[in-house]
């Protein structure tokens, strides 16, 4: 049986060359007795082929994995901050390990979990705010737009995906129907470049200062949201390549 090889490794999916999917991919039986065991050896297979890429039978770039918009509203003791970001990119995947995976064939669900340790977002941001440098009062305006760096280490993210069967051209298909997330992290770095646009360097500075030194706590506060972040992100990728072929193809 070619087993959901499309969707073990949406995330794995790197820099891409000539490899044609999903023949050349580790596949596992029906009933293998070892089959959660199978299916981890897999996607540790697939993954190095992916970080060279794949050409058939759809072209797909995901090393940067990319997001077009998103945007965060931190609001703590720390920080209080309308960030609105565009043209994000991520690199750093490519790295992951895979530490654990499982399967239910019969409803078409996957979990596996990755340990990233350096991911590293690029985007154009455009933000406002307050810093609450003494955690009291109303805290001092800070505003910017230009190119934000933000930093991710040691990251573990659980991938559960949950997919549906319909009927398309007198062939069955795979639908991904929901892709949730949950992530943990070490620390993270925040680098706002171009604070009040360039016209104080030296106030902009110290705010971007504490920001980064904040940024961990502000993280980790948002998680909910960086979560609700990377699942909108990877679901993409998810449906282009597990919708791409009939199951057929996927599952014999």
């Amino acid at each position: 049986m070619k087993l959901l090889v499309s969707a073990i490794v949406l995330l794995s999916a790197q820099a891409f060359g000539g490899y044609v999917f999903p023949e050349d991919f580790q596949t596992c039986g029906r009933d293998d007795p070892n089959l959660d065991e199978c299916i981890l050896n897999a996607i540790r297979d697939a993954w190095p082929k992916l970080a060279e890429g794949i050409s058939s039978p759809i072209v797909l770039k995901t090393e940067p994995v990319t997001f077009p918009f998103y945007e965060y509203h931190p609001d703590n003791d720390a920080l209080w901050f309308n960030d609105y970001s565009q043209n994000i990119e991520h690199t750093g995947f490519n790295n992951s390990q895979i530490l654990n995976a499982s399967v239910d064939l019969a409803t078409l669900s996957l979990n596996f979990t990755t340990f990233s340790p350096h991911v590293v977002q690029t985007s154009d941001y455009m933000a406002g705010g307050s810093v609450w440098y003494n955690k009291t009062g109303p805290g001092d305006r800070i505003w910017g737009r230009g190119k934000a760096v933000k930093e991710i280490y040691n990251t573990t993210i659980l991938h559960q995906i949950r997919s549906v069967k319909y009927e398309k051209n007198e062939e069955s298909y795979l639908r991904v129907d929901s892709y949730e997330v949950s992530i943990s992290f070490d620390f993270v770095t925040l680098d706002y470049q171009n604070l009040f646009n360039g016209s104080q360097p030296e106030i902009a500075k110290t705010a971007g200062d504490f920001i980064n030194a904040s940024a961990t706590y502000i993280a980790t506060d948002q998680k909910p949201y960086i979560e609700d972040f990377l699942g909108k992100m990877f679901i993409v990728y998810a449906k282009k390549l597990i919708g791409c072929v009939p199951i057929d193809t996927l599952i014999h």
